[in-house]
């Protein structure tokens, strides 16, 4: 089954310096790394609920950044 799980990550923005966001790791059937969607939103609660919804769906990677385009 693939997993989709949140990740923190900390950035730099010019205009509003550093700050923490999340985005959503897809990890296979192994538990091995398939991709990375970095700088989703920086509230976790909606990226978190997010990756359970992918997860429950059993959602194909490739979809990923429709559903996230879709949700933000």
């Amino acid at each position: 089954m693939i997993r989709y799980v949140p990740i923190a990550e900390e950035r730099y923005g010019p205009d509003v310096g550093q700050y923490r966001t999340y985005g959503i790791c897809v990890l296979n059937e192994e538990g091995k790394t398939v991709m990375i969607l970095s700088d989703i939103s920086m509230d976790f609660e909606m990226v978190s609920e997010l990756a359970d919804r992918c997860t429950k769906g059993e959602l194909a990677p490739e979809h990923l950044c429709d559903v996230v385009l879709n949700t933000i």
